[in-house]
């Protein structure tokens, strides 16, 4: 950057000042300003501006940050009992950033299709 002193340079995320729990670290050295974040979580994701401005005007840049989280299981599918020609009920949940796709697989391996399923419920 660069500008006529006095140069005063910000920082927001999604329009507004960043608040003090994201635990961000902002270094201005002169025309110089960094944004540091360290432990991202799913919190940091979002629009950060940064704001330069002087008496002359005020310029700003956007950049997004998307923080990408590892599926992690919420709910595991247990072994279950079944009688031929009656409902069992498999459960499984996961989160994680993007969302994750849960794929059902018979344990040889094959993936099971949804027009194969008839009596497999998954919630």
């Amino acid at each position: 950057m660069s500008g006529d002193q006095p140069l005063d340079i910000t920082w927001q995320k999604d329009g507004r000042p960043i608040p003090a729990s994201l635990g961000v670290t902002i270094d201005n050295i002169e025309f110089t300003s960094s944004l540091r974040i360290s432990n991202l979580s799913p919190d940091h994701n979002g629009n950060y501006t940064c704001i330069a401005r002087n008496e002359a005007a005020a310029v700003e840049h956007q950049s997004q940050l998307i923080v990408r989280v590892p599926p992690q299981f919420v709910v595991q599918p247990t072994d279950q009992d079944g009688i031929y020609g009656k409902t069992v009920t498999l459960n499984c949940s996961a989160e994680g950033y993007p969302r994750p796709t849960l794929v059902w697989k018979h344990s040889k391996g094959k993936q099971i299709r949804k027009s194969s399923i008839r009596r497999l419920s998954v919630a």
